[in-house]
């Protein structure tokens, strides 16, 4: 699915912080390609890398044009972000907050293929 795949590739820029992977934008377009390469300049910008691997437990629910054709893809998620760290300095950064979040993302088919195009990350605790 282009979600975990998305998922996988900001995982894999944000142990470098590397905001202009050319990855993120096989998976993600639009505003929620914009989310993900923002916080990774953030990161970058404060010296921030970050270790570990997040959890994911995705619902999705396909939603189909009166003909029948998949035309938007809407996925729910609980993710665990709770082995998923940021460093500084080789440092663990303190008073990380850690947890569940609710994430809602929306997939269209986007230049041929499925993409992340709608993307919300909610705050720790919100599932």
């Amino acid at each position: 699915r282009s979600s975990d795949l998305m998922w996988q590739a900001y995982v894999t820029a944000s142990r470098t912080a590397d905001y202009q992977a050319a990855s993120l934008a096989q998976y993600a377009a639009g505003g929620a390609l914009s989310v993900l390469t923002h916080g990774l300049y953030q990161n970058h910008q404060d010296g921030i890398v970050t270790r570990g691997q997040p959890t994911f437990d995705p619902a999705v629910k396909i939603v189909t044009a009166s003909g029948g054709s998949p035309v938007q893809s809407n996925v729910t998620d609980c993710a665990d972000s709770s082995r998923w760290l940021d460093y500084k300095s080789g440092r663990p950064v303190g008073g990380q907050p850690q947890g569940r979040r609710k994430i809602i993302a929306k997939l269209q088919p986007f230049d041929g293929a499925w993409k992340v195009t709608y993307l919300n990350v909610g705050k720790e605790g919100t599932c």
